[in-house]
């Protein structure tokens, strides 16, 4: 369970970079 919980951090994480590359790609 604690693996998942990491794991759904890290999908956090990568997702906020994501958005981050995609703003800075947009403007």
């Amino acid at each position: 369970a604690e693996l998942k919980i990491w794991n759904r951090e890290l999908e956090l994480k990568n997702a906020e970079e994501f958005i981050k590359a995609f703003v800075s790609m947009r403007t």
